[in-house]
C-alpha cells in the first residue's frame, strides 16, 4: 500500500504546485493591471476568470486519472468496471452455501451420535449408514471451508482496493467453486441416505422390541416406502431446477460461481 500512497502524494503535490503557480501569475497580472490602470476593464476581468477556470480544469484532469488508476490498479487503467453491489450478491450467495453445508453437517453428526444398531441388525443397514454419514461429514467440511475461504479472500481483495487481483482470483478458482457445489450435492444426498437407514433401524427396533416381529410392521413398511418415494421425487425436482438454472442463468454467464 505504500507505493500507491506515494504515487498519489507525489501526483497531488505536482498538480497543486502547478495550479498555485498559475494562480499566482494570474493574481500578479491582476494586481499589475489595477496598479497601472486603477480600474480593471471588463475584458481584463473576463480574461482572469478564463485563466482561473483553465487552471482548475487542468488540476482536475491531472488528479482524476491518478485516482482512477490507484483505485483499481491495472483493471481501472484497462477500463474494467466492477459492480460492487452485484459482486456483493455473488459473495453473499457463496456464503449461503457455507451456511447450508454447516447446518446439514451438524444434523448428520447428531444423527450419527444418536443412532444405535443392534447386533441382530443386518450389516448392510449399519454399513450403509456409516458410509453415508462419513461421506456427508467429509464432503460438508470441504464445502464449508472452501466457500468460506473464497468469500474471505474475495472480500479481502476488494477491501484492499485490489480489483485486478480479485478478478484474477475469481477466474482462477472457478473449478474449485464447481467442485464445492458438487460436494454440496453429495453431502445432501448422503445425508438423506443415512437418514433413511436410521429410520429403517428405528422402525425395525420398534417392531422387534414392542411387537415381537422380526421384520417391519405394515405401518413401518408404509413409512419406509413413502419416505423413499418422497426422496426420489424431491431429487428429481431438484435436478430439474439445477438444469433450468444452468440453461437460463449460468450458461449465459460462464464466470459465475456455478458452472
Amino acid at each position: 500500500m505504500l507505493l500507491p500512497i506515494a504515487k498519489l502524494t507525489s501526483g497531488l503535490a505536482t498538480v497543486v504546485t502547478t495550479a498555485v503557480a498559475r494562480n499566482a501569475n494570474t493574481f500578479h497580472n491582476v494586481v499589475g493591471g489595477v496598479s497601472t490602470n486603477m480600474i480593471a476593464s471588463p475584458a481584463m476581468i473576463a480574461s482572469v476568470v478564463a485563466k482561473s477556470i483553465t487552471a482548475n480544469n487542468s488540476m482536475s484532469s491531472s488528479i482524476l486519472p491518478l485516482l482512477h488508476n490507484l483505485r483499481g490498479g491495472a483493471a481501472a487503467a484497462a477500463g474494467v468496471a466492477i459492480d460492487f453491489q452485484r459482486e456483493g450478491f455473488v459473495l453473499q450467495g457463496m456464503a449461503t452455501y457455507g451456511t447450508i453445508t454447516a447446518l446439514v453437517m451438524n444434523a448428520a453428526l447428531r444423527l450419527f451420535t444418536s443412532t444405535k444398531f443392534s447386533k441382530d441388525q443386518h450389516k448392510l443397514v449399519s454399513n450403509t449408514f456409516n458410509i453415508a454419514t462419513s461421506l456427508c461429514v467429509m464432503s460438508g467440511a470441504f464445502t464449508a471451508i472452501l466457500f468460506q475461504l473464497l468469500v474471505i479472500y474475495s472480500k479481502g481483495a476488494l477491501g484492499m482496493v485490489h480489483d485486478t487481483g480479485y478478478l484474477q482470483f475469481k477466474a482462477a478458482t472457478s473449478a474449485f467453486r464447481m467442485w464445492g457445489f458438487r460436494c454440496l450435492l453429495i453431502e445432501v444426498i448422503s445425508f438423506l441416505v443415512s437418514f433413511l437407514m436410521s429410520l429403517y433401524n428405528t422402525l425395525w427396533t420398534d417392531a422387534r422390541e414392542h411387537r415381537g416381529q422380526k421384520g417391519l410392521t405394515k405401518t413401518g413398511t408404509g413409512i419406509m416406502i413413502g419416505s423413499v418415494l418422497l426422496m426420489l421425487i424431491g431429487s428429481y425436482q431438484i435436478h430439474v431446477v439445477l438444469n433450468l438454472a444452468t440453461k437460463y442463468i449460468f450458461s449465459a454467464s460462464p464466470n459465475m460461481y456455478i458452472v
